[in-house]
């Protein structure tokens, strides 16, 4: 018998997370938790295998640590570090500022309260179909190793290899660790990269994009790698000299990066 799709719900209002569980699971979705505060959700994500996630984008910080910045959002961002899903937001009386930040975690819809049964279902299915439909065959969805042309056939590269990719008009270098560039280009010094043919934004769709993330029209980084991050460069491990930083990807680069902020 299929199991039905799992979904998460983060709602911190008892009588709505009842509502939205009803809705769900009376169209045929199965719910793997609900979670009233960003501790919640995440020690629930950390052992279901949630598809999708119904988030309330005003969620109430945690009361137990007085942190009223863990909000939707933010719970929104740590539930993506974890497993890359569709998310769909409940507003009620969104600010800009916080509706701005919302849309840097790449949300499938946005539900306004109050709650409509069908809308929501309907918006649900949505979500999940095209995240299935514009998830890049195989390895683009997924951590598992990719195989990358060499000049004696295809060598497997486990994603976490790879540091960064850079843009060569219709070729891409592919920069990996040390390890990796040594198994693969035995006479490279130093850091030599792998020059694949095709654009960047067609090597860039075979990667998972819980790692990976576009800085520019030039520029995929491994997020994992990056070891510090300045006004106007970044420096990843096992690279002797830093990236720059193109204007405006300072905040939409933090944003997918677990920041401690001093309050």
């Amino acid at each position: 018998m299929k199991q039905p799709l799992q979904i998460l719900i983060v709602e911190d209002e008892l009588l709505m997370a009842v509502a939205i569980e009803e809705a769900l699971v009376g169209a045929g979705f199965g719910i793997c938790g609900i979670a009233r505060t960003y501790q919640d959700a995440i020690r629930l994500i950390a052992c279901s295998t949630a598809q999708a996630a119904v988030v309330d984008i005003n969620l109430a910080g945690s009361a137990d640590t007085c942190l009223p910045e863990l909000d939707g959002v933010a719970t929104a961002r740590a539930l993506l570090r974890h497993t890359w899903m569709p998310l769909i937001y409940l507003t009620g009386n969104t600010d800009e500022a916080t509706f701005e930040r919302a849309k840097t975690t790449n949300p499938f819809a946005f539900l306004t309260k109050p709650l409509r049964p069908r809308e929501l279902v309907q918006q649900v299915q949505l979500a999940l179909h095209n995240f299935q439909q514009s998830e890049p065959i195989r390895a683009g969805a997924t951590e598992e190793p990719v195989y990358l042309p060499t000049e004696k056939g295809y060598a497997r590269v486990q994603q976490t290899e790879i540091l960064y990719l850079q843009a060569a008009g219709n070729f891409t270098s592919v920069f990996l660790t040390a390890p990796a560039t040594k198994r693969l280009i035995p006479e490279g010094k130093g850091e030599k990269p792998l020059i694949l043919t095709g654009n960047l934004g067609y090597w860039g769709n075979h990667l998972s994009p819980r790692l990976f993330l576009r800085l520019s029209k030039s520029l995929i980084v491994n997020l994992t790698h990056i070891d510090r991050v300045e006004a106007h460069q970044i420096t990843l491990a096992h690279c002797s000299a830093p990236l720059p930083l193109p204007g405006g990807t300072h905040k939409s680069l933090l944003n997918r990066l677990h920041v401690i902020r001093t309050r």
